[in-house]
């Protein structure tokens, strides 16, 4: 091959290089904090949590995931949104369940939709911004909270969830270094998200996972690593569909290789992980549609609640877009941990996000409770100042 061609070649080379690095100084500028996130808000009470399903049945092949009391209590709580919003346009249909969707449409905002979980009422927005959702939040807590508590159901902390959904090109972008350095440090922190979690049953945290799980989630993070230097992902190489292949690949590999089971033995194992990343690792969602979900959280009692956990979450992102290099993966130690070690870790993860204590609008507090008869556990609960 003569000297020109290899200076071309080179030369092509060194331009798909500064493309690239132009492209992701300029998508740094503005990730995470135009992160957009979709809500997932439940609302229950006693009647409804106890309230037998109409399919006994579980996991995927249970026709019916909805209860007698619930279908009442959907009626009951749309009855009170056409009260407060007369203009609001509503439109029912059935939903991937085939059962009843209520899409309540907020002009050309925004959108609410209104459907039935197991045991509760499951409400999401159109996926926003923080800056959004506290644009909206009179008119969110008047037609969720507000209509909610009208026909007597509301947030519980000790049951339900409030999964968040993270919109990927907005929030982590198409680093495969940054996406993996995320998620490492949501995994080296799983004892902090027991602590913040709802529970192994329906979204565990990875050192919930059975030792095979567990000793596959490290194998399969070195395995990545390895892939990720060889490929020159660490030195900001690659096209950007390179890249988004990468990330696709890495969350592929950890449903497969990591996700194949959970301790409830419930279904599809990949998507009740505290971590989901079903619609990162599908091939057939366009990238732009792409999200990942943090099932962890506890059901947020307003929208203050949702947006500071998003900002905390984001403070992390940003705290890991520092790192140089790839962060180490070890799994922590939960079991015979005191309070005082746990609630430290909480509150260094916290701080480590930037958002100071009395920045939040919803002070944080460590209680104590018993989880087994030989353990102590301590739960991170956001609540109004005004109730201290």
């Amino acid at each position: 091959m003569s000297q020109s061609w290899i200076l071309a070649i080179n030369m092509k080379k060194l331009v798909v290089f500064m493309l690239t690095s132009l492209s992701l100084a300029a998508g740094a500028q503005t990730l995470p904090d135009d992160a957009k996130i979709g809500t997932e808000f439940t609302i229950t009470n006693e009647a409804l949590a106890k309230a037998p399903l109409i399919d006994q049945r579980t996991g995927p092949e249970a026709d019916d995931i909805s209860t007698v009391e619930g279908q009442k209590k959907l009626v009951e709580l749309m009855d009170e949104v056409r009260r407060r919003c007369s203009s609001c346009e509503i439109n029912l249909r059935k939903n991937r369940y085939d059962l009843d969707e209520y899409r309540v449409s907020i002009g050309d905002k925004f959108t609410i939709i209104y459907s039935l979980d197991q045991h509760v009422i499951e409400i999401n927005t159109t996926a926003m911004t923080t800056t959004q959702l506290l644009e909206a939040e009179a008119v969110l807590e008047n037609l969720i909270f507000k209509a909610g508590k009208a026909v007597g159901i509301e947030a519980n902390i000790e049951y339900g969830g409030g999964h968040v959904h993270w919109d990927l090109a907005t929030s982590i972008g198409s680093d495969p270094v940054l996406f993996r350095n995320f998620f490492a440090d949501l995994v080296i922190h799983s004892d902090v998200f027991k602590v913040l979690g709802s529970g192994p049953n329906n979204s565990p945290v990875p050192i919930e996972l059975p030792q095979s799980q567990q000793k596959a989630l490290i194998e399969t993070i070195a395995s990545i690593d390895q892939e990720l230097i060889e490929r020159g992902f660490t030195q900001g190489l690659g096209t950007e569909e390179e890249r988004r292949k990468m990330i696709e690949r890495i969350a592929q590999r950890i449903q497969t290789e990591v996700y194949f089971q959970t301790p409830s033995g419930k279904l599809p194992s990949a998507k009740y992980q505290a971590f989901n990343l079903s619609r990162v690792a599908d091939p057939t969602i366009p990238w732009e549609e792409k999200t990942y979900e943090i099932r962890v959280f506890r059901a947020q009692r307003s929208v203050r609640e949702v947006v500071s956990i998003a900002d905390m979450v984001k403070g992390r992102i940003r705290l890991v877009k520092k790192s140089s290099g790839l962060i180490q993966v070890v799994l922590p130690s939960f079991r015979g941990e005191t309070n005082k070690h746990l609630g430290k870790r909480v509150m260094t993860y916290i701080q480590g996000s930037g958002v100071p204590f009395e920045q939040l609008e919803h002070a944080v507090y460590l209680k104590n409770v018993l989880t087994k008869p030989s353990s102590v556990a301590c739960r991170l609960i956001f609540q109004p100042k005004a109730a201290h």
